[in-house]
């Protein structure tokens, strides 16, 4: 064999190593759907319980770019600050994440909105 063909079959075995072309089983779940099911059921007594224990942050989401979903006041943000939710990404390995980065947005919009709500009333103490 060539050294041109030696390198074309090593690229090619290179290639084929990286493939996973493992099927799911029906009904076995993605690798995001931990992440889904760890959040609270309801957002807005989870911000309520945090916020009165001090833990005033908002909730981000790991896109593109790190969001605040529902707050577009950067003042507020700065002031207050964020955690991201684990598990939030703009590169989903499965359906499963596509669908938890949706959870996660809403889960965090309506708990940031309580937040911000809870801050505004509170008078920010």
């Amino acid at each position: 064999m060539n050294a041109r063909a030696k390198t074309l079959c090593v690229c090619v075995l290179l290639a084929l190593a990286g493939c996973d072309n493992q099927v799911k089983a029906p009904g076995s779940k993605g690798k995001c759907s931990e992440y889904a099911s760890r959040l609270p059921t309801d957002p807005e007594a989870a911000a309520t319980r945090r916020y009165v224990s001090g833990l005033k942050q908002f909730l981000a989401v790991q896109g593109y770019a790190v969001e605040v979903p529902g707050i577009t006041d950067k003042v507020l943000i700065e002031k207050l600050g964020y955690r991201v939710l684990r598990g939030t990404s703009d590169a989903f390995e499965d359906e499963s994440c596509s669908e938890y980065q949706k959870k996660a947005t809403a889960y965090a919009s309506r708990y940031n909105f309580k937040i911000r709500e809870l801050h505004l009333n509170g008078g920010g103490q």
